[in-house]
């Protein structure tokens, strides 16, 4: 039971801080043009391979000062990014290495939706335990 209580309290925290997250991400209110300048491959270990995501590293400049941040959400085909790709930059005025590509603003709805789902179906369970369902 208690496996069933960690996955609730884990679904129910990667809901919590995703919705935080996209909450926070539609305040970046700064404004810089950016531009795709590399792409860090990741290895992550699959079921019987090596599974490699991809995530692109954007540079922009605020204040003088360039940034150089690795998007927090990668994807397994390379050819999804282009170095040298220009987009607009929204960034925390505050913390400008805090940022979002324009236009991918929900990038954390998917995960809050999902962390909600699954809290939901983890606490039917544990309802449906002690009921005796």
């Amino acid at each position: 039971m208690f496996i069933i209580y960690f996955l609730l309290l884990c679904s129910f925290l990667l809901f919590l801080i995703s919705f935080i997250a996209n909450i926070k991400s539609h305040q970046y209110d700064g404004r810089s043009e950016g531009k795709i300048v590399s792409i860090n491959k990741v290895s992550h270990n699959g079921r019987n391979s090596k599974v490699y995501i991809y995530y692109p590293v954007y540079e922009y400049t605020v204040a003088g000062i360039t940034y150089q941040e690795e998007f927090p959400f990668g994807d397994k085909c390379p050819n999804n990014f282009t170095i040298g790709e220009e987009t607009i930059i929204k960034y925390d005025k505050k913390k400008p290495e805090k940022f979002i590509v324009s236009g991918k603003e929900n990038v954390y709805l998917g995960q809050a939706i999902f962390g909600l789902v699954m809290s939901i179906i983890i606490l039917a369970v544990i309802i449906a335990k002690h009921l005796g369902l």
